[in-house]
């Protein structure tokens, strides 16, 4: 307390305070902490046993002897008072803490020429035998694996051990086992090489080396090729297999003036030159996946391979071609009558709505009501889904067509026009097949006096009817919606009536010509084709034929799925091809 006096006795602190905690066994007294009590501004003085005048600063504590009066003992102001102290029966705890010991550094150089050759430096300390490895120290090298544990660093320029793992006792002999060294440095601060095979796997390669003080360098390269690495960069061409790589970094030049490295010319705009690190050219070591392309049988994939290109593989996207930049949502309910289902998102491409029996059954559009602009969907009013399993599945898409305008090996595609949707992860980007316009039509009309059943010549065979159908006013129409790929015969088996036979199909349709014959396409709802009943002359008989061809407004492709090489990991998988586009029935 700040202008207080503490009186002591002769000959300084009393013995509970200056001696060791006694033994109680012994009788001893055990330390106790003293109460003080200080009152500010007061300066009392002990005469020595006597009374304490009124306000003096009293301190008790036991045992106290009696002695001669105690000097005046003087406290500066806001000093601390710390008092230490051990209950009676306390016992000492012991600590013990682990310190590692520093590493070690021997020099293995003595009576060698220059620096040390990598991976030629062997040598025995304290039973441990270490092994260099491109500047690293491994010990306990299993035979079997030759795998080790590591124990330190190696300077080939300086010819010096580090060693950071070590034995805690034995002697300090080291015994070199094996030491190559050389005259002079042949480091080199950039190469050029080709890798034993190529093409190379993108984005497999990897390069290290070790510098001529003994530091390991990695890097790795991109999917473009380029070679990255702390004090690395460079540059690999994968089909080619060629690679170029330079180590160092790039530093200010401005006070480098005087380095070997430097040249005004190689200054950048930055004001930064590159300075070179040596590199001793025996450490360096590449990793790479090479590809070869296997022989594959045509009868496997239905196409000679001689077709594709050399590597096998086919440019999926291409500048100049569409794509389709699209995302499917699933949404699951029970539909409530005259309910409406908003799905979130607007100008949907299209909704599909299905039950949830396997497989699932599309709900009939009776009983609902589709607003593709809004993205909802209204259920009907009665509403009646008892044929199907609920929930309710719809999967609805938004999706934009757009140009591919670039390419990249990376995988980057630019598109030539924005997008118009705002799309969440799942995104997909397909590629389409440009068709171009494509029209129903049909083609190669003629009569035949007799039909053999299972001839399907498209020149007349025989002789022709003595009737014709007249198709230059009466054409034949065809739909774009419904007419498919299909060779047709129109057989006589009487004077008016007709059997319509398709090559494919088989029989469609048995009636008079007396009525337009319109055979319906059961996929479309629609008549495959139309002819019409002021179209046929007088003259014709049981057997005769009328054979024409008709072509759907499709355009047929060959699909081949491809995938890496590997064994099957999903036991069902699919894929779903959509044709699409401004299309007229």
């Amino acid at each position: 307390m700040p202008g207080s006096l503490v009186n002591l006795p002769p000959g300084g602190v009393p013995a509970p305070w200056n001696s060791q905690p006694p033994n109680n066994s012994a009788g001893g007294q055990p330390v106790r902490a003293l109460n003080f009590a200080f009152i500010p501004g007061q300066l009392p003085t002990d005469t020595g046993g006597g009374t304490p005048a009124p306000g003096d600063t009293q301190v008790g504590y036991p045992s106290a002897p009696a002695t001669p009066a105690a000097p005046t003992y003087a406290f500066a102001a806001g000093q601390a008072l710390v008092i230490d102290y051990q209950e009676a029966g306390a016992s000492v705890t012991t600590v013990t803490e682990g310190i590692d010991p520093p590493a070690i550094r021997l020099y293995l150089g003595a009576g060698a020429m220059g620096p040390a050759v990598p991976g030629s430096v062997r040598f025995t300390f304290r039973g441990r035998t270490y092994v260099d490895r491109a500047g690293a120290l491994y010990y306990g090298i299993d035979p079997v694996t030759n795998a080790g544990t590591l124990g330190g660093s190696y300077d080939y320029t300086a010819n010096v051990a580090t060693l950071s793992d070590y034995a805690s006792s034995g002697g300090n002999t080291v015994t070199i086992v094996s030491l190559a060294t050389r005259y002079a440095e042949t480091g080199v601060g950039g190469v050029m090489f080709r890798t034993a095979g190529a093409p190379l796997s993108e984005g497999n390669f990897t390069l290290r080396a070790t510098t001529m003080d003994g530091v390991e360098l990695t890097a790795t390269a991109d999917i473009n090729g380029t070679i990255t690495g702390t004090t690395v960069k460079g540059k690999v061409d994968w089909p080619s297999g060629i690679a170029r790589v330079a180590f160092g970094a790039m530093v200010v030049a401005a006070g480098n003036e005087s380095q070997p490295w430097y040249d005004a010319d190689l200054v950048d705009g930055s004001g930064n030159i590159w300075r070179p690190t040596s590199v001793d050219p025996s450490s360096i070591f590449y990793g790479a996946v090479v590809s070869r392309a296997i022989p594959v049988d045509p009868t496997l994939i239905g196409i000679d391979p001689v077709r594709l290109p050399g590597d096998g593989r086919v440019p999926g996207f291409n500048p100049g071609t569409p794509a389709i930049v699209s995302h499917t949502q699933v949404t699951t309910l029970t539909p409530v009558a005259d309910a409406v289902t908003d799905l979130g998102r607007e100008r949907i491409s299209f909704i599909d709505i299905f039950d949830s029996s396997v497989p699932a059954l599309p709900i009939d559009d009776v009983w609902y009501v589709l607003d593709l602009e809004a993205g909802t969907v209204t259920w009907a009013n009665p509403l009646n889904l008892s044929a199907y399993t609920m929930p309710v599945v719809i999967r609805d898409r938004i999706q934009d067509v757009a140009l591919i305008a670039d390419v990249q090996i990376t995988g980057e595609i630019t598109l030539a026009s924005e997008l118009t949707h705002n799309y969440p992860d799942g995104t997909i980007i397909s590629n389409a097949i440009d068709q171009g316009d494509l029209q129903a039509r049909y083609a190669n009309l003629f009569d035949q006096a007799t039909y053999t059943a299972g001839e399907w010549s498209d020149t007349v065979v025989g002789s022709p009817a003595a009737a014709s159908y007249n198709d230059v006013v009466n054409p034949i129409l065809v739909a774009n919606d419904s007419a498919i790929d299909e060779r047709w015969a129109v057989v006589f088996i009487a004077p008016t009536t007709v059997n319509v036979i398709g090559e494919t199909t088989g029989q469609v349709l048995s009636q008079s010509i007396t009525s337009d014959l319109a055979p319906i396409n059961p996929v479309s709802g629609q008549p495959y084709f139309t002819i019409d009943k002021d179209g046929w002359g007088s003259g014709w008989s049981a057997g005769n034929v009328l054979r024409f061809n008709t072509i759907s407004a499709t355009k047929p492709i060959w699909a081949a799925r491809v995938r890496t090489p590997g064994s099957i990991t999903v036991p069902n998988d699919r894929v779903r091809l959509q044709s699409y586009g401004n299309a007229n029935p």
